[in-house]
């Protein structure tokens, strides 16, 4: 169980809805935080290419164990994108452009932040 009781209080009184998790390890701790967070009422995504399994045999069936309850995938460089899309604040979309192109970047030469 998610035991940041005051994190949550605080995702709660801010509406928050969407939650995106990424971290060490997407076949334990990054899976089982999106699933618990969807029994919360969440909408919980993970961010795949940020997301490292310990096992990496583990990957596909943590990954399709979440997508079985309803968790969805999202690369990096998609969420920023959906982000430079839908935002109207002239600062943030400018910041969010150099976060995409310096992915692409990053892509183009055979990495992933």
């Amino acid at each position: 169980m998610l035991s940041n009781t005051k994190l949550l209080d605080a995702l709660r009184k801010e509406e928050r809805e969407q939650l995106f998790i990424c971290g060490f390890w997407l076949d334990d701790t990054v899976a089982s935080t999106a699933l618990e967070l969807l029994m919360l009422g969440f909408n919980a995504h993970i961010i795949i290419d940020l997301s490292l399994a310990y096992d990496r045999a583990q990957r596909g069936p943590a990954l399709d164990r979440c997508n079985q309850y309803g968790v969805v995938p999202i690369s990096f460089l998609s969420l920023l994108y959906e982000w430079l899309t839908h935002s109207d604040n002239d600062e943030s979309r400018t910041s969010l452009i150099k976060l995409w192109e310096a992915q692409k970047d990053l892509e183009r030469r055979g990495a992933s932040a």
